[in-house]
């Protein structure tokens, strides 16, 4: 009996003729942003002076301004509260009130959304960066009696 020679013989395909094997197809990876493409805090900015003498500080500010109620910054001290370099408090407003203050029209709907918006109040400008500076709403100041009056500030 013969024995077949294809079994024995390896086979003669010559190995340029071979197709590569199928790559998989290349998916872009997302690129993780760095620091500079970092998101920009909103949040509104609000500076308060860091006296002690001053009415509203960072001591008594978050009741003043959250709670509605005046507390001396001294009666805060003896309560045993520390300052702290920031602090965040949150306002709730009507959505309907927001938009109309931006211009918008009020929605058709008649429902009042209320919103909360937080607030960061910070008692040393010297922090802020310059693009910060476009966040902030509001600055209390300490200043000597009779100098609005006279234009000073």
């Amino acid at each position: 009996m013969k024995k077949s020679s294809s079994a024995a013989t390896p086979s003669r395909t010559p190995q340029h003729t071979k197709t590569p094997p199928r790559q998989a197809a290349r998916v872009p990876v997302p690129v993780k942003p760095n620091k500079a493409q970092k998101r920009e805090s909103k949040t509104p900015i609000i500076i308060v002076p860091a006296s002690l003498s001053s009415l509203i500080n960072l001591f008594n500010v978050r009741d003043f301004l959250q709670d509605n109620r005046y507390i001396t910054a001294q009666e805060k001290q003896a309560q045993g509260y520390r300052k702290q370099p920031e602090v965040t408090i949150s306002r709730k407003r009507d959505l309907v009130e927001i938009n109309l203050l931006r211009g918008h029209a009020a929605p058709a709907t008649g429902e009042n959304q209320v919103v909360t918006i937080p607030y960061r109040i910070i008692d040393c400008p010297q922090r802020l960066e310059h693009k910060d500076w476009e966040r902030v709403v509001a600055v209390c100041c300490l200043v000597p009696p009779g100098s609005l009056r006279a234009g000073l500030v």
